[in-house]
């Protein structure tokens, strides 16, 4: 449901149920009040056809033809029925077709349609006037409704086959409609994503009014970051070139004066410049890196270290998949590799190993030593940010900081704890490509 499109499908397939349903509804009643009233209009026209039929002589007593116009009345249980009463509700006369149907006649004449027993009734009191005095009658006919049943019940069958169908159409006029009208959200995404990849730096196009706003607002907002990330650049190159000269110099004098913590003071300067320097420069990066391999930039840097520590004669020891792929931007990939690399290969006494497994949408990077170890107590203090670098253990470096910072910044983290061997272990988590 946190999709656009799915909530707009179901409240559009809602919206067609529920218009289908109440249209069923509705139509299905306006239908049986039309059956209703035809048959109720038939059944007058059978009355008044009764009525036509009867005869009273001069002393009062009714008479009736032998074959009556309508042959349903002749047939026992037709469905079709009449009879005539008295004014005390007698039946005076009954249609042939009255007998065995068992309808029960009410005491009151229905002057209007009347559904009773399965059975609609319709009558009406007449007064059969003679020259000395008038007769009343009471004229009653009927209708099993089985008939009406069944006709409505068809219409409903009828309705709903085509009522489906159409639904089922206008479901899919929808779902193309939506498709169609969602097709600008769609292109602005796959564009956000190629700006998050570094594969394209503004979103183009023309974009529909509704959302050109928006559009235009997040053109500017990479603008301005494009402007914001350059003038940091630029104010880095002129700190670099500024302090290139004269920390040079610190450094030289540093080396040849005999005041150790001048010495001291002096690298550690140096180190944090370079640590600050490197931190600034990857802000602003695109926030989603590309895939990468990760068994080539590993094998560069293997072979480098090997040559770096031939006289030492280390076994370096890769067990990655070729195909195994990290999101993270490649100079960042060996930035980061090659400083817990070189740390491990500083340290260890005769071998380094690297592992990497992926584990559902990261890669754990596992790089062991075995030499010394970093000590439980020292192991965050050399992660720490800020001034708390200074307290990093002699000949650590920044490296494991920066690791650290480039492992967070692409969305994993950076842990150290034991190895097998004694040594140390450094597990970097990297979103998997």
């Amino acid at each position: 449901m946190n999709a656009i499109t799915t909530r707009l499908v179901l409240l559009s397939l809602a919206i067609a149920l529920g218009f289908t349903l109440l249209a069923a509804l509705g139509l299905q009643r306006a239908f049986e009040q039309a059956a209703e009233q035809a048959l109720e209009q038939r059944l007058r026209g059978e009355l008044y056809l009764l009525m036509a039929q009867a005869e009273v002589d001069d002393s009062g007593r009714l008479q009736m033809p032998q074959r009556l116009p309508l042959p349903e009345w002749m047939l026992p249980v037709s469905g079709h029925y009449a009879w005539i009463l008295d004014e005390r509700g007698r039946v005076l006369w009954a249609a042939p077709s009255t007998r065995g149907s068992g309808l029960s006649l009410p005491r009151a004449v229905p002057a209007t349609l009347l559904h009773r027993d399965g059975h609609y009734l319709l009558g009406r009191l007449v007064r059969w006037e003679l020259e000395d005095r008038s007769v009343p009658l009471a004229f009653v006919v009927a209708e099993d409704e089985a008939p009406l049943v069944a006709e409505v019940a068809h219409f409903r069958g009828t309705l709903l086959r085509w009522l489906g169908v159409m639904a089922v159409l206008l479901s899919l006029a929808l779902g193309i409609g939506l498709w169609l009208g969602l097709a600008p959200l769609r292109r602005a995404g796959r564009e956000v994503e190629e700006i998050e990849s570094g594969q394209r730096e503004r979103l183009e196009g023309n974009y529909p009014r509704e959302i050109r706003g928006l559009t235009q607002r997040i053109n500017r907002l990479l603008e301005h970051q494009q402007r914001q990330q350059q003038r940091w650049r630029h104010a880095l190159g002129d700190l670099a070139h500024s302090l290139k000269t004269p920390l040079a110099v610190i450094l030289g004098l540093a080396e040849r004066s005999e005041d150790s913590e001048l010495r001291d003071q002096a690298r550690r300067m140096d180190r944090i410049i370079q640590y600050q320097l490197q931190r600034a420069g990857r802000a602003g990066q695109a926030l989603e890196q590309p895939a990468v391999p990760l068994a080539g930039p590993v094998q560069r840097l293997l072979r480098t270290l090997q040559k770096v520590h031939a006289e030492r004669g280390l076994a370096f020891e890769p067990d990655l998949p070729e195909t195994l792929r990290v999101r993270l931007n490649e100079d960042d990939l060996m930035e980061l590799l090659g400083n817990l690399l070189d740390n491990a290969a500083k340290w260890a006494r005769s071998r380094v190993r690297i592992t990497a497994r992926q584990e559902g949408n990261q890669v754990r990077i596992r790089i062991e030593d075995d030499g010394p170890g970093i000590p439980a107590e020292a192991r965050e203090a050399i992660l720490a940010r800020g001034m708390r670098l200074d307290e990093q253990r002699p000949g650590q470096g920044i490296g494991l900081a920066v690791a650290a910072e480039i492992a967070a910044e692409a969305g994993g983290g950076l842990d150290i704890g034991a190895a097998d061997t004694g040594g140390a272990r450094i597990e970097v988590r990297l979103p998997a490509g």
